[in-house]
């Protein structure tokens, strides 16, 4: 199976640890997701395809404009929260982005869930046959995004590699499935993180990485927690979120691209899961 580690990761631990914490994953990505309804520019009577629909949010929010909303993801779990929202003009399938047939859209979206396929060029190159235009939204490197930095830093974590953290290198991997106009557009929001420094800190200590880093650091919860209350305020701890908008035109029709609509499946994955994802890790819809 492609992105068969993510299967595996997310219609597991990784599903139940991100439905626990899916109000705070939504305030993180409050402030950035209207830069992405706003560069995908969804017009009524558009079909609309979202990649790693997870809870199915940003394929709700779509569909109130578009004629049709697909969210296809891998993972169980998530699909069915997001089925209670299905209506007549949204609905979510389980498939793999990366390899099934996708049919074609007018827009293809994405809230942080494009980032961990196994082979981008060949998961972009099946998108890009839908014919649509494409807005996704990823995050900024680690270290810098602080989503995920205060804790990193304050533990000393070497820096991840995340290539999508890398504008030369999304430019040169759509463009070597066959996008043309890329443009990669740096985002900075505010965003609340959580109440206070305990439910912060909690929160960052269930991240796999960050407990690899803490163990056998015996200082290593209160130079977490002294990271988070620099940011604290009366209504909550604040970070900034850093992350890149990229979009790309509408394309052209690829030989063998169009092929019947999307249909709901039990295999395949979107892929996501790099080293760095934790409880707010690849998800961020």
């Amino acid at each position: 199976m492609v992105n068969e580690r993510q299967a595996e990761r997310w219609n597991g631990e990784s599903a139940r640890r991100w439905l626990a914490s899916r109000e705070r994953h939504a305030a993180v990505r409050e402030r950035l997701l209207p830069h992405l309804y706003r560069a995908a520019a969804v017009r009524p009577g558009e079909r609309v395809l979202d990649v790693g629909c997870g809870c199915g949010d940003t394929s709700v929010a779509l569909a109130r404009t578009a004629r049709e909303v697909v969210g296809i993801d891998i993972s169980e779990p998530l699909l069915r929260e997001a089925r209670r929202a299905e209506a007549g003009n949204v609905r979510f399938v389980r498939g793999d982005a990366q390899v099934d047939p996708l049919g074609a859209f007018d827009v293809v979206v994405s809230s942080f869930g494009v980032m961990f396929f196994d082979d981008p060029v060949a998961a972009f190159r099946n998108l890009r046959r839908t014919g649509g235009r494409l807005a996704f939204l990823c995050w900024q490197d680690a270290l810098v995004n602080e989503v995920f930095a205060l804790p990193l830093r304050a533990l000393g974590a070497p820096p991840a590699e995340d290539p999508f953290a890398d504008p030369v290198w999304i430019r040169q991997t759509l463009t070597s499935a066959g996008y043309h106009g890329v443009r990669v557009q740096a985002l900075h929001e505010p965003a609340r993180l959580g109440d206070d420094v305990a439910d912060v800190t909690a929160y960052a200590m269930e991240s796999t990485l960050v407990r690899d880093l803490a163990a056998g650091n015996a200082r290593a919860r209160s130079l977490i927690e002294a990271a988070f209350a620099e940011r604290q305020r009366p209504d909550g701890v604040w970070i900034e979120a850093a992350a890149y908008l990229v979009t790309a035109p509408r394309q052209g029709r690829d030989a063998g691209g169009w092929s019947a609509p999307i249909r709901g499946g039990p295999r395949g994955a979107t892929g996501r899961g790099s080293a760095r994802s934790g409880p707010a890790g690849g998800r961020g819809r």
